[in-house]
């Protein structure tokens, strides 16, 4: 008899479509989550961490402490008498009939968004996480500007605005041209207050509403704006059914709906920015998101960003587009930590809805076209399993098999090349007191590889004693015609297969619809036995290389860019 399992992994199991044909779409998220995450990354200012800990310590509600550190901002910056700007902001977030905090001197310099910050390390991650209050640092800001060049007669739209980042970041003598728009009252707030103390020296109502733009009307906001740049929240929506978008596009991912509307909205010839998650350039369920941007306009720019969001574990990047029917092809800069690049996708590309986010040089398109060339098949046909989320691993971890029943639990750190290393971990396995955990069959199946969830690359381990793991490391159990469980673990270690999964995907995490895609060959005897008899890395690497035809020269540039030294280590 299986053993119980609680609602919220029953709740899972039926999202994330486990079984041998389902889907992987979705990990546990941090929606529940209390505690407090600082945005130190967000600005840099010495009276911040200060004030964000004045504040903390108060006994109010976080509302009423940000509209008391606006109100205290204005003052500060000798702007008090427009304080009645902010009351319709105030009134929509209920606190206008409060009693609000001392929040003590509020030094808030012009172009920095000190409330901001404080409002973002207030708030508890599950909000934060929900809602995507996750507010755009000024440099990534300042690049996502480049070319915008907002005035009177070419307005600016942010439709995210939050706290107004990217608007205080526009270069523009003219805050009439800038357009704000936020679901949060609050954020809205915040954003009045810095455009107010951004441009104190000219008298303007800041324009900027509280409104959803997918659903509202949006009286007073420009018809269509010659500049829509902004921040959507990332992720699905949890609050309402799928939509049909303007551009046919049926999805629940918030950024997706945000980027369709936003280019219906937009001016022909207009210019359109966005920052979104990396996952959209390469997850198959977004491919036709992918197809709408290349039949909308033309790509100027993406831009790819190091580090990550204050709590966020995403890498994320932009994308800056002109509005019009495309010539067919597209060619735009890339720019990543290396330098800029010019790309230009083919027919065949645009096509599949495919947007390059790696430069690649003569080595790379020999990789490419080797793997491509051979390709039969490929694991999407292959069983799939999260493991297990306890929900309290001080609880439900041991140190030791010390307790009737403990078995070891492997985690991400514990998945070698190949098998798994010495357990570090122990648990006695209950399902029914976890907050996730996969149908029990997929730990005990006969045979199945484990693999390491966060990683530059697959690192995959053969696993035959029916070994439980945590959801640092997951399951897969593989059915490629021709090759057995062992020969496809070689194949997914291997250091051709590792390079090729970085060339397609720049995720720090290892993705189901990533691993899915990669191109197996058909069945070789030769290159059977070869892995069957390997007994090194290196011999698996030569038998790999040999059978695809990778020349020396370009074995040595894949070791040297993936693993630091030009030759396999034996």
């Amino acid at each position: 008899m299986r053993p119980p399992i609680s609602d919220a992994t029953a709740a899972n199991w039926r999202r994330l479509d486990t079984d041998a044909a389902g889907r992987l779409r979705r990990r546990a998220n941090k929606t529940a989550s209390r505690r407090r995450v600082e945005a130190a990354a967000y600005i840099d200012d010495r009276g911040a961490a200060a004030l964000l800990d004045r504040v903390a310590a108060l006994d109010a509600p976080v509302p009423a402490i940000i509209h008391a550190i606006c109100l205290g901002a204005l003052a500060s910056a000798g702007l008090g008498a427009k304080a009645s700007l902010l009351a319709p902001y105030a009134a929509a977030a209920g606190t206008d009939a409060c009693e609000l905090p001392d929040v003590g001197e509020v030094a808030c310099p012009a172009g920095v968004d000190l409330p901001g910050y404080i409002y973002q390390s207030l708030l508890r991650e599950g909000e934060r996480n929900l809602r995507g209050v996750y507010y755009t640092p000024a440099r990534v800001a300042a690049s996502m500007l480049h070319g915008v060049c907002p005035d009177r007669g070419r307005p600016l739209l942010d439709p995210c605005c939050g706290s107004g980042a990217i608007l205080l970041a526009a270069d523009c003598p003219d805050p009439t041209a800038l357009y704000g728009v936020d679901t949060d009252p609050v954020a809205a707030m915040i954003c009045a207050t810095n455009l107010l103390i951004k441009y104190s020296d000219i008298d303007f109502v800041p324009q900027v509403c509280v409104a959803d733009f997918l659903r509202d009307d949006l009286p007073g906001l420009p018809e269509h704006p010659a500049y829509i740049v902004t921040n959507p929240p990332w992720g699905a929506d949890r609050t309402s059914p799928r939509v049909t978008t303007p551009g046919a596009l049926r999805t629940a991912e918030r950024s997706s709906l945000f980027l369709a509307a936003a280019l219906d909205r937009l001016a022909d010839g207009g210019r359109l920015c966005f920052l979104l998650p990396k996952a959209l350039l390469s997850v198959a369920g977004h491919k036709s998101l992918r197809r709408l941007i290349l039949g909308a306009g033309s790509i100027l720019a993406l831009r790819l960003y190091t580090g990550r969001f204050d709590g966020v574990f995403t890498d994320y990047f932009s994308i800056a587009l002109v509005k019009g029917a495309p010539d067919g092809a597209q060619r735009y800069v890339l720019a990543d930590a290396s330098g800029e690049h010019r790309i230009s996708l083919t027919a065949a590309e645009v096509k599949a809805g495919h947007i390059r986010y790696a430069a690649v040089d003569s080595h790379d398109r020999e990789v490419i076209r080797a793997m491509e060339s051979r390709r039969a098949a490929d694991l999407s046909e292959s069983a799939w399993a999260l493991g297990i989320v306890t929900g309290d691993n001080r609880r439900y971890l041991l140190d030791s098999p010390s307790e009737p029943g403990a078995e070891p639990v492997y985690r991400g750190k514990d998945v070698a090349d190949g098998a798994l290393s010495a357990p570090g971990k122990y648990i006695v396995f209950s399902p029914g007191k976890y907050q996730q955990c996969a149908r029990e069959e997929y730990f005990r199946a006969p045979e199945k590889l484990v693999y390491r969830f966060i990683s530059r690359y697959p690192v995959v381990a053969y696993d035959d004693t029916g070994a439980l793991c945590l959801n640092s490391a997951n399951i897969l159990v593989p059915r490629v015609a021709g090759f057995t469980a062992r020969q496809v673990c070689a194949l997914l270690n291997s250091t051709l297969f590792r390079y090729y999964y970085t060339l397609k995907f720049t995720d720090i995490k290892i993705l189901k619809g990533n691993l899915s895609q990669l191109p197996f060959p058909a069945p070789d005897n030769a290159l059977c036995r070869a892995l069957d008899s390997a007994a090194t890395p290196a011999q698996t690497d030569a038998a790999v290389y040999a059978f695809y035809g990778i020349s020396a020269s370009t074995a040595a540039h894949i070791h040297s860019k993936l693993y630091g030294n030009t030759a396999p280590t034996t």
